[in-house]
């Protein structure tokens, strides 16, 4: 095997849960998730003999992942919008449940973030991840000023749905 390909399978190997976690937040069906997978792992070979070493591997990795997850869901998203409805209905079944324990907060919470549109979804996971607003805008290609304001409206949102339910 090349040297690159033993670089790049390694980078994969090395940053396989950030590849999973973009999988999982855009996609609740096992298979679609495993599509996706591929198809993030395909996208970051095709885009890997242009990625900067001065860049951060991170930051390159987030961009290409999250884009591409982003076209899968647009892609795929019209046909699963009545699964999409089900979920929906389970996410409202968990609201009304206790939510005396951090766990089912963190459940109705994900139920939140899945209702998002793709890039609201995007700049959350990242910020959940501990990207800072500079790396999250450079990830997807907004300013810095941009990236803030969203983030302070998606949150302020995801305040309210919690108020609203009473959590």
């Amino acid at each position: 095997m090349k040297a690159r390909e033993e670089d790049f399978l390694e980078l994969i190997k090395q940053h396989e849960r950030l590849i999973y976690k973009i999988s999982f937040n855009y996609c609740r069906d096992a298979k679609d998730r495993e599509d996706l997978v591929q198809e993030i792992i395909f996208q970051l070979w095709k885009s890997y003999p242009g990625f900067k070493p001065d860049f951060k591997v991170s930051t390159w990795m987030y961009k290409v992942a999250l884009n591409t997850a982003v076209s899968f869901y647009r892609k795929h998203g019209k046909k699963k919008e009545q699964e999409i409805a089900l979920e929906h209905s389970n996410v409202h079944s968990l609201q009304t449940a206790s939510t005396d324990s951090k766990d089912e907060q963190l459940k109705i919470l994900e139920g939140f973030i899945q209702e998002l549109e793709p890039v609201s979804k995007a700049l959350i996971i990242l910020q959940l991840e501990g990207e800072s607003i500079a790396s999250i805008a450079q990830i997807v290609g907004l300013s810095e000023t941009n990236v803030a304001t969203k983030l302070s409206r998606i949150k302020k949102s995801l305040a309210q749905k919690f108020k609203s339910q009473n959590i």
